[in-house]
């Protein structure tokens, strides 16, 4: 009679098979600002630095260079002393801090609408670090004594609003809650899903229909005018502007006809149809004007403006889809070869998203974009799209692969982790190295943190330039386990050569030390499993 194995794998540092916790995220841009979280708990910033935005210097004497092109460290006495563990650059040029341990929520940059949540909305600049204070519904075991929010887990800077998930999985959101303008962009109302549409200079909760606050989140993302959440269920919910289907369902969130274009101040689910809604969702992302999710597939599902292309074929010159972009679609292949895709879709483990193109890490570690990405609108030609499928204006509709090198023809296939600047984009590499590639100059001088202001239609590395002390942090690992689970007679397990599953995850240089795997197996009537730590970390286990 033959006997059977079952096979558990299990990866120790996993928060979810093809996911990543957003808290991981280490570098970001917006609007002409990028900023970076160094492995010793400082803050890097770059960019531009109109009224002292970047936080440099103090209050007092806040340090007011028009721009810099190189990563600049925060005085840690503006975080009164405290590392930090997360900062994230908002769309509209402000910043948003986590603090380590404790979980207080710092703020800085630009405050037109009071997204800085320093109380008070102001027409210059915040200069320097401050607490966002907390309204009075935020429950008292997330205020400190002088009512200041804390015990936050993940922070996220929108275009004039900001996030913060707390410590009981509920959300909170701060800044701005109306339109400031007649553009697209502009027409900002409803998007701190508090249920009103009214500016909140201190933090509320996201709420559902119920006026209850939206629970059990574990991601946020914000566009210009639109925000999006990731519960553990795997639900994606939307709130905020609907024009152009970036809500992705309608206004009562029942359903999704894919002409929906109605706004909500409520958190309600995404739908792909009718009574259907978005569920088994491993990520979420969003450009500054469409939405993203990623499946435990790898498939990634891309809703909204389509005006660049979602990367799903969807455009404004599609007549089979036109009018019908809040419906989500599967990102296509594009170009990208080998197991970057099943043959008709892109298959993916990290996905992000600028102004108006989308980003991803592929199953086997490569970076990837789609749509927008020309530094001059109407020509120029200096693509983020590594010149591959790109048009004169450096659109490319599906997605390619972001190139390195002179020849422009090379793919890093190690990449870690992935995001977002406005008009450029940066990727980390697990051997530690970070490279940035887009736009770099006029309004988006030194966004790329390079020591110049040239745009570069190619990833070019970047991480030289950070501060002496500041290096990368530890990256959550992605994985993408093959099989994911086996039944296999007892001799074909121990014979000669075994049975090899994949990990997915593979390391090299200095990170190597950081990580180990561990492989649970356990044969029919075993009480317990028996475990193995990989020898040779990111290996296959082979038994």
């Amino acid at each position: 009679m033959k006997k059977h194995f079952y096979i558990s794998v299990m990866l120790g540092l996993l928060f979810c098979v093809k996911s990543f916790a957003q808290k991981d995220l280490v570098i970001s841009g917006g609007n002409s600002v990028s900023s970076y979280i160094c492995n010793n708990a400082q803050v890097a910033v770059w960019g531009n630095n109109s009224g002292g935005r970047l936080g440099l210097g103090t209050n007092a004497i806040p340090l007011t260079a028009a721009s810099y092109n190189t990563p600049q460290l925060i005085d840690m006495a503006a975080f009164n002393g405290q590392p930090i563990l997360q900062v994230n650059s908002g769309s509209g040029g402000h910043f948003v801090a986590l603090a380590c341990n404790i979980g207080d929520v710092w703020a800085w940059g630009d405050n037109s609408k009071g997204q800085t949540g320093n109380g008070s909305p102001s027409a210059s600049p915040v200069t320097s670090p401050v607490q966002v204070c907390a309204s009075a519904e935020i429950r008292a075991e997330n205020k400190t004594s002088d009512g200041k929010l804390t015990k936050a887990t993940v922070v996220y800077a929108g275009n004039t609003s900001s996030f913060a998930i707390l410590n009981d999985g509920r959300l909170a959101a701060w800044g701005g809650n109306t339109a400031t303008g007649t553009e697209d962009y502009e027409q900002s109302q409803g998007q701190l899903g508090d249920g009103t549409a009214i500016d909140r200079p201190c933090a509320v909760y996201v709420k559902t229909p119920n006026g209850q606050p939206l629970e059990n989140v574990v991601q946020i993302f914000a566009g210009d005018n639109s925000a999006y959440a990731l519960t553990a269920n795997g639900t994606v919910y939307s709130w905020g502007s609907g024009n152009n289907g970036r809500l992705g369902r309608n206004a009562a969130g029942t359903g999704n006809n894919g002409a929906e274009t109605a706004s909500d101040y409520w958190a309600r689910p995404v739908h792909f149809g009718p009574g259907l809604p978005m569920t088994g969702m491993v990520a979420i992302a969003c450009t500054d004007a469409y939405a993203m999710a990623l499946d435990a597939n790898g498939h990634v599902w891309t809703w909204g403006n389509p005006w660049k292309g979602l990367g799903s074929g969807a455009s404004f010159d599609d007549p089979l889809l036109y009018n019908k972009y809040s419906i989500p679609y599967r990102v296509l292949r594009g170009s990208t070869t080998g197991a970057s895709n099943d043959g008709e879709f892109l298959l993916a483990k990290q996905i992000g998203g600028g102004q108006y193109f989308g980003l991803a890490v592929t199953v086997d570690g490569k970076p990837v974009t789609w749509g927008g990405g020309g530094c001059a609108e109407g020509g120029g030609g200096n693509s983020i799209l590594g010149q591959i499928n790109a048009d004169t204006n450096g659109n490319g509709p599906l997605a390619v692969y972001i190139r390195y090198g002179a020849a422009a023809t090379a793919v890093h296939n190690d990449v870690v982790l992935i995001n977002r600047g406005d008009f450029w984009g940066f990727y980390g590499r697990s051997d530690g190295s970070m490279w940035a590639f887009g736009c770099n100059s006029g309004g988006q001088a030194g966004v790329l943190g390079i020591g110049n202001n040239t745009n570069q239609n190619v990833a070019v590395r970047m991480d030289t330039n950070l501060p002496t002390g500041c290096g990368m942090k530890d990256f959550a690992p992605m994985v993408d386990i093959s099989p994911k689970s086996l039944n296999t007679c007892e001799g074909e397990f121990i014979s000669s050569g075994g049975i090899v599953i994949e990990s997915g995850f593979t390391l090299s240089g200095p990170k190597t030390a950081s990580y180990s795997i561990e492989w649970s197996y356990k044969a029919p009537g075993a009480a317990t499993y028996t475990t193995i730590k990989s020898k040779n970390k990111g290996l296959p286990f082979r038994r």
